[in-house]
Order: C-alpha cells, then sequence, then structure tokens
C-alpha cells in the first residue's frame, strides 16, 4: 500500500474513531424544575432536574422544554446552544446569560435562573407555563413564584384543555426573561408588570355565564381555565383579558360542544 494512501487512511480512522466516542456531559438546571431536552426539536424526551448524558463530541442544543418549536436558527429564543469538545469539555455556550460551564467540573452545564411571580389576581381558573407543559399536574392556580431560565422565551396560557378539549385551541401569550432576569415588557393587555419587572399581575375581564342558555347544561357547563363548573343560575367569572375563552356543555358521550367564545 503507498504510503500517502496509508496515512491518509490513518488519518481517517483517527477521525472516526475521536468522533464515535461519547462523554458523559452533566446539565445541572439549578432551581428550574421545568423541562428540557437534548437535541430535539421537541420530538425527543423531556427531562427535569439534574441528568447526565453521553453526547459525542460536537454542537448540541438543549430545547428549555417551552413547546416552541424552531427552525434550523433557533429563531424563536428558546434554545441553549453548546460544544462537546473532543477532550469531552463543555465550550462556547451560547446564550451566555442562559448557562455556563461550571467552574470545577467543565463536564457540567449550569443553567441560570431567575425567580418569577403569576398574579393572577381575580382569575380563580387553571393556567400554565409552556416551560412544566411536558409533565403530569403541570397546571397551576393561585400566586405562584417559579424559577425560568434567563434569556429564553415562554409561553403562558389560560387553557389548559385544549390538546384534549378543543384541538387546535389556544389562548395566551409569550414572554420573555431578559439577560438580566427580568421579564421583556410588551404591549400585551393581559397582564401589568410589577416595578421589578419580575411579576405578572393579570388584567381580568369579568364574563357572567347563563347556564340556561345551554341546551345540555344539567350535564354541566365547561369554561376554558375552569373545567367542569356545575353552575344552577347566572354567574359571574374572571377570564384574563385580551384572551379568548370557550363556554360549552358536554353532550352524553362526555364529548365538549363549545357554544360561544366569551371575548
Amino acid at each position: 500500500m503507498p504510503k500517502t494512501l496509508l496515512l491518509i487512511l490513518s488519518h481517517h480512522l483517527l477521525v472516526l474513531s475521536v468522533f464515535s466516542q461519547t462523554f458523559s456531559i452533566t446539565i445541572n438546571p439549578g432551581a428550574y424544575l421545568g423541562g428540557y431536552e437534548i437535541d430535539s426539536n421537541g420530538h425527543g424526551i423531556f427531562f427535569q432536574g439534574s441528568k447526565t448524558f453521553q453526547l459525542a463530541p460536537g454542537p448540541h442544543y438543549l430545547n428549555t422544554g417551552t413547546g416552541i418549536i424552531a427552525d434550523n436558527a433557533h429563531a424563536f429564543g428558546s434554545y441553549i446552544d453548546f460544544m462537546v469538545t473532543v477532550n469531552g469539555t463543555v465550550t462556547e455556550v451560547s446564550p451566555s446569560s442562559s448557562a455556563q460551564v461550571d467552574t470545577a467540573d467543565n463536564k457540567m452545564l449550569n443553567l441560570i435562573t431567575s425567580t418569577i411571580t403569576i398574579d393572577p389576581s381575580s382569575y380563580k381558573g387553571k393556567y400554565e407555563i409552556s416551560a412544566f407543559s411536558h409533565f403530569k399536574n403541570y397546571e397551576l392556580s393561585g400566586k405562584k413564584t417559579i424559577a425560568l431560565i434567563r434569556a429564553q422565551r415562554y409561553y403562558f396560557e389560560d387553557e389548559a384543555y385544549e390538546s384534549k378539549i378543543i384541538p387546535g385551541f389556544t389562548s395566551g401569550f409569550y414572554f420573555d426573561i431578559n439577560e438580566a432576569g427580568t421579564v421583556v415588557e410588551n404591549l400585551a393587555p393581559s397582564y401589568t408588570l410589577t416595578e421589578d419587572n419580575k411579576t405578572f399581575v393579570l388584567n381580568i375581564t369579568k364574563r357572567k355565564i347563563d347556564p340556561s342558555i345551554f341546551p345540555a347544561h344539567n350535564n354541566g357547563i365547561m369554561l376554558s381555565g375552569y373545567g367542569y363548573t356545575p353552575i344552577k343560575k347566572p354567574t359571574e367569572f374572571a377570564f384574563i383579558t385580551g384572551l379568548v375563552a370557550y363556554a360549552g356543555y358536554l353532550d352524553n358521550f362526555g364529548n365538549l360542544k363549545p357554544s360561544y367564545f366569551v371575548p
């Protein structure tokens, strides 16, 4: 075999050997209790808590569990990119405000979080934050303080039943946590931010629901965010301003028949 060909073949085998090797890389979410997945655009397994993965050298990314599917450029800002070197260390983390390599262990990626409070005001229904929607018991109610990853985008929704009751129906808004760990202020009519920009106070619109207008109201009234509601007389409910909510009834087969939408 010619010497040049032998050198080329040896180099090729060396490259294959290096990149077929995997390394133990740990994701440490810290205070973040939401979901994340590795190298999958919303179609993989979402993990919670600290987890060690076997990763090959090269580029990788975390989908931070927002449920937002991005293009190849990660245009929606819901991802953390990083590189695993041929020595098995983590480098080139982006955004650097979302995560950093552990100072004592360069095979560990620490997520950087900020504490955000959701104050629903008089809204008594359920709501969800997209980062938690990949797990059971993800529906929230009442005032909650949660840790979210900085420099990421999230989705708030007052309708936690869309996939089961009205496929494709959603009613919510996107919001961003910036590099400093505060909510980016926008013109959404659904909430007001406090002075520290770390607390959402939901803006409320009240509507009176009359069960008599539903042809099968004895089987129960269904309201978005409230679920089954056995009201017998016109009753006022608080809904989130600017979001669409449904009111309907269950037929004899347990299927929801939307009757109208609350503006």
